[in-house]
């Protein structure tokens, strides 16, 4: 009985600091997933912008839109310009021999925002992380430049398997812990 008592007492102590352990673990994952996510734009910034300045001023499409990116197999950036009429001028994507196309609204967020960043899966397993810059001066239009997130979801895989792995080590490492102090204690 008093083994049993000493347990139970032992692991309502041990208790807070396994949950801590828990939320700061969770914490970690979710910073690192956020990292890793918000930078897979950083190209996509830039081209979107420079492209965007460009043809805003009235230049020609650049040769970031002129090389043809098989989006179903390539982790290539590609591009797309639409005119004010969110027609499609040019576009260095194909998705199964097609121009993709855009979801509903995304163009008029960006009109409206200036520029909107998502997420975007055209069919199952191609996710992409989308920037789209609305331009106007003596043109007027949308740059969308995107690239795929798979390697930055493999990423965030391998992140969350050593996140676990770190957490149930935690967990056992202080348990174990825990339980020698409080067992040198009584001794």
């Amino acid at each position: 009985m008093l083994m049993k008592n000493t347990l139970f007492e032992n692991l309502k102590l041990w208790l807070p600091l396994a949950l801590a352990i828990t939320l700061l673990s969770g914490v970690i994952y979710i910073v690192g997933q956020q990292i890793l996510r918000q930078s897979a734009n950083d190209p996509q910034i830039q081209l979107a912008e420079d492209d965007a300045r460009e043809l805003a001023s009235g230049k020609q499409v650049n040769a970031n839109v002129t090389n043809l990116v098989n989006i179903n197999e390539s982790l290539s950036t590609f591009v797309l310009v639409f005119d004010k009429d969110k027609k499609n001028v040019v576009s260095s994507a194909s998705l199964d021999n097609a121009t993709p196309e855009l979801p509903n609204g995304v163009l008029d967020a960006a009109k409206t925002k200036g520029e909107t960043r998502i997420t975007w899966q055209p069919k199952k397993g191609l996710r992409f992380a989308l920037v789209i810059k609305y331009f106007n001066d003596q043109n007027s239009g949308y740059v969308v430049v995107g690239r795929s997130i798979k390697e930055i979801e493999a990423r965030e895989s391998d992140l969350l398997r050593g996140v676990i792995v770190g957490w149930i080590a935690t967990l056992i490492i202080t348990l174990l812990s825990s339980l020698m102090v409080n067992r040198q204690k009584r001794d």
